[in-house]
């Protein structure tokens, strides 16, 4: 193969993201300054085409984030220094989710609470792109959905909670991860044991433009909606550290769990759950895949060939296609290899 250059700078930190579609690919860059390296860390995301299955023909069509101009390159004026835009993508069809978790919401105004952007293209070349939507504190007006009004006062996304560090867009339906999250109403406040635990909301559309976006239901501490989860992972997990939605199934990362009995320091799990319908209704827990995690349907990572230990944070990334799941675990030190935390992926599949 012909590698392909990209003219990217110092510690951007490209390919820190990536989602794949057919013939295309979204690539963040969650530390690029923008066009004229004035807003540090604002970040971006770069959008290549090909021209067949064995990646020929690689060409660059556009660039998403602060400055960027000409072509088919987006301007996202709402970017800001350090909103790290690009640390999580999501590419289905001619529409790409992007999450922000640096950001501060409109006029600055929450530090990290983080956002998701939502676009759409005219064409499978990334021809037309458009800014539909923005998912965070504060931005009203047009599409954009404000996550200090989710029809629940105090279930607002909150300092540090780092809402879109994942996201995951199928069809109509969008999971975002909120691994800073403390629960509804910041139960932290009453219950230490939640800070940090964090959480998943999941949003559906009422069109292919991201018209009418409406949050369906919450999996986190003390979400108690009628689609909602109360969900208590113990401080610190970073539940929805990584998402994947795959129709009426859903797979959530916690890189900091501590497996089961809180046995083995940041572990890490992926929690399975499945829906009765496409408005996210009937959720279950199905089972998990971590350290110690021993019920019907989990699988226990402890056993061969995972191999899975302390500080390997699986759950970091995950990827659900159909009946097969793919974990990754960047700090585990698998099998007999001598060099620590040298990192793996793990492929599962199921019945």
């Amino acid at each position: 193969p012909v590698p392909t250059f990209v003219q990217v700078g110092a510690n951007d930190g490209f390919g820190n993201a990536l989602s794949l579609d057919g013939l295309r690919l979204a690539i963040g860059a969650p530390f690029d300054d923008g066009s004229l390296d004035s807003f540090t860390d604002g970040g971006a995301v770069y959008l290549f085409t090909f021209t067949d299955a064995q990646f020929g023909g690689a060409a660059l069509q556009s660039v998403i984030g602060h400055g960027y101009v000409g072509g088919k390159n987006i301007f996202v004026s709402e970017i800001g220094a350090v909103d790290l835009f690009g640390s999580a993508v999501s590419l289905d069809g001619n529409r790409l989710a992007v999450g922000a978790p640096g950001d501060d919401g409109a006029g600055d105004s929450l530090s990290d609470g983080g956002a998701v952007y939502l676009f759409t293209f005219a064409s499978a070349n990334f021809a037309g792109g458009l800014l539909e939507s923005i998912i965070g504190s504060g931005y009203v007006g047009g599409k954009n959905l404000d996550t200090d009004l989710l029809g629940d006062p105090t279930a607002l996304v909150d300092t540090e909670d780092r809402f879109g560090t994942s996201v995951s867009l199928d069809g109509n339906r969008l999971a975002v991860g909120s691994p800073g999250d403390s629960g509804k109403n910041d139960i932290v406040a009453g219950n230490p044991s939640f800070q940090n635990g964090g959480a998943v909301f999941l949003f559906s559309f009422a069109d292919a433009a991201f018209g009418s976006a409406a949050i369906e239901a919450r999996i986190g501490a003390g979400y108690d909606g009628p689609k909602d989860r109360d969900f208590l992972p113990d401080a610190f997990d970073r539940f929805g550290s990584a998402v994947a939605l795959d129709g009426l199934r859903l797979a959530i990362g916690a890189n900091e769990d501590d497996g089961a009995g809180n046995a083995l320091s940041d572990a890490g799990v992926v929690y399975l759950f499945t829906f009765t319908d496409l408005a996210f209704g009937g959720n279950a827990l199905i089972g998990r895949v971590g350290a110690g995690y021993s019920n019907t349907f989990d699988v226990d990572t402890t056993l061969a060939p995972f191999g899975n230990g302390f500080g390997s944070y699986l759950g970091t990334s995950v990827s659900l296609d159909g009946n097969r799941l793919a974990i990754g675990a960047p700090l585990i030190t698998p099998g007999s290899e001598s060099s620590p935390g040298s990192g793996a992926v793990y492929l599962l599949t199921f019945t």
